[in-house]
């Protein structure tokens, strides 16, 4: 079990819930990806689930205030979760936002 999966899952329906209760349209590829962060996440008990949910909050936050891209309502947010082999290629993103 790891913590930061969970972190990465608590972070990739942060940015859903966000942007879908301030107008915009998100959704979650719901692939293995996604499940196996989210498994990670449902193995911790509710109050590191809550704790995680508000971290990820504040950090979605603060990012899509920081992002105009992401204040661009009219288009679609597609969040992903990267495979784990992408680490180590250099590619350290594990929560992918993709606006179409």
């Amino acid at each position: 079990m790891s913590k930061g999966k969970a972190f990465e899952y608590a972070t990739a329906i942060s940015f859903y819930n966000y942007i879908n209760q301030h107008g915009g349209t998100a959704q979650i590829v719901n692939d293995i990806n996604f499940q196996n962060v989210k498994n990670c996440f449902n193995i911790l008990n509710n109050l590191e689930q809550d704790e995680l949910l508000n971290v990820a909050m504040i950090g979605c936050i603060e990012v899509f205030n920081l992002e105009p891209t992401l204040q661009n309502m009219n288009d679609i947010l597609t969040i992903t979760i990267a495979p784990d082999f992408f680490g180590q290629t250099g590619d350290v993103r594990d929560v992918i936002l993709i606006k179409s």
